[in-house]
């Protein structure tokens, strides 16, 4: 993809990024690559953040780049949070950008089920930077391992 988009010599454009994994749904064992976009957040089920790591620069711009892969390996009860970078946005002002606010609202809410933290987090949008001016596009995506 990467190669593909520095042919078309896109620099003029916008950038683009990108998460690409797959899941063994026998093993749980996750593996990831990234160009550009946040790594995704692992959520245990005790309310535990990390970020599993995977390396990569943004797509279109430079022909070598070089994309590491990640891994994790999910257990019963973790939650893998895949997202835009819009959802550490929302819970920044405009003067800070500090990711570790996105990571402490998840982390506030670990106790609810997945539908409920995402409607909650829904609910603070609304509330406090709406949805319908938003400073960045944003997209959740979540894994819940059973």
């Amino acid at each position: 993809l990467n190669e593909s988009l520095v042919e078309q010599d896109l620099a003029h454009a916008t950038f683009a990024t990108a998460l690409c994994g797959w899941i063994n749904t026998t093993t749980l064992e996750t593996r990831f690559a990234r160009g550009g976009h946040p790594n995704p957040i692992l959520m245990s089920r005790d309310g535990a953040i990390r970020e599993p790591l995977a390396s990569g620069g943004l797509l279109g711009i430079f022909a070598d780049e070089r994309f590491e892969p990640g891994r994790v390996d999910l257990a019963s009860g973790d939650r893998l949070f895949i997202y835009s970078d819009g959802a550490e946005l929302i819970f920044c002002d405009d003067e800070h950008f500090d990711p570790s606010l996105w990571r402490d609202a998840l982390r506030d809410r670990h106790a609810m089920g997945t539908d409920e933290l995402l409607a909650d987090l829904g609910r603070c949008i609304d509330t406090s930077a709406g949805s319908l001016d938003p400073k960045d596009d944003m997209t959740i995506v979540v894994v819940e391992a059973i």
